[in-house]
């Protein structure tokens, strides 16, 4: 067996039929670690299929995990991390979309060592349900946010383009319920 595979426990007849001759070429049984949903995720970005990431993501972080990600396939994931591939928690985001781009999406520091004012814009976004925490325990994908950071640049601050989209929305949408935007709209025009 290799290690992070699963392997199936089968009944002793079956397996002694599996292992004759005549089947024993046919089926090289748990020999290949079968290849990474990165094409998969590729379709959904490009919405040729509809179909949940999170799974495809939980696959592409295993597969990370034991080394068995050629760089072309890194190399792809970088690159659709700019499109919608990433699930937003279940409470939602004000606008509603249940996947982001990377540009949705933080990973706040850890330590004391941000700048206070980057921290207030961070969590004014967050609060305002326009940013992903990625750290947070309610966001999809946060048991395998290791991975996934190996594999894509995760911002630690907004861009200044994410910034705009959410102004831009606001100005479009004219939200009911202003006074929880307002920090996250006044950060995002200082920008």
């Amino acid at each position: 067996a290799r290690p992070g595979l699963p392997v199936a426990d089968l009944p002793a007849d079956v397996l002694k039929g599996l292992q004759s001759e005549s089947l024993k070429a046919l089926f090289a049984w748990g020999t290949v670690a079968p290849e990474p949903p990165v094409d998969r995720l590729a379709e959904v970005a490009a919405g040729r299929i509809s179909e949940s990431t999170e799974p495809l993501w939980r696959a592409i972080a295993h597969a990370q995990q034991l080394g068995n990600l050629k760089p072309v396939q890194k190399q792809k994931l970088r690159a659709l991390a700019q499109m919608p591939i990433f699930p937003a928690p279940a409470e939602a985001l004000l606008d509603g979309p249940a996947l982001v781009s990377i540009a949705r999406c933080v990973a706040p520091p850890v330590s004391n060592k941000a700048e206070p004012a980057d921290t207030e814009e961070v969590q004014a976004m967050i609060n305002a349900k326009w940013l992903i925490d990625v750290r947070d325990p309610s966001w999809p994908l946060r048991d395998v946010l290791v991975e996934i950071q190996a594999l894509v640049d995760i911002p630690s601050r907004p861009s200044k383009q994410c910034a705009e989209s959410f102004v831009a929305w606001c100005c479009k949408a004219e939200p009911k319920d202003v006074a929880e935007l307002r920090d996250a709209f006044s950060h995002s025009l200082a920008r």
